[in-house]
């Protein structure tokens, strides 16, 4: 298998500018943006751990699915942190230790 066509790649980076990928952690992230990003992490795992699709998580949690989609992928500048908690709370319980301490 050969290097992609100029056609090829033309196809692929239209494909890849209409997506948006994870938002990364930043090395000098404050102790709330890695809280932040913890949280969403949990929600990542749940969803790998019960192979479940964004919709199912999202009837799960009762939110739109491009809420699921935005904590999945880190893109949560306009979700609150209380939110994310509460919403954690319905898939993992046991963090209601760590919530009450917090």
């Amino acid at each position: 298998m050969g290097f992609p066509s100029e056609n090829e790649l033309k196809n692929i980076r239209k494909k890849l500018s209409r997506t948006t990928g994870t938002v990364m952690l930043s090395k000098d992230a404050t102790v709330a943006e890695k809280f932040r990003w913890d949280l969403c992490q949990e929600f990542i795992k749940y969803a790998n751990k019960n192979e479940l699709k964004n919709s199912e998580l999202a009837k799960l949690l009762k939110i739109h699915e491009s809420d699921v989609s935005k904590i999945l992928h880190h893109r949560i500048q306009r979700i609150g942190t209380d939110k994310l908690m509460k919403l954690l709370l319905i898939i993992c319980p046991a963090h209601k230790l760590i919530v009450k301490a917090a």
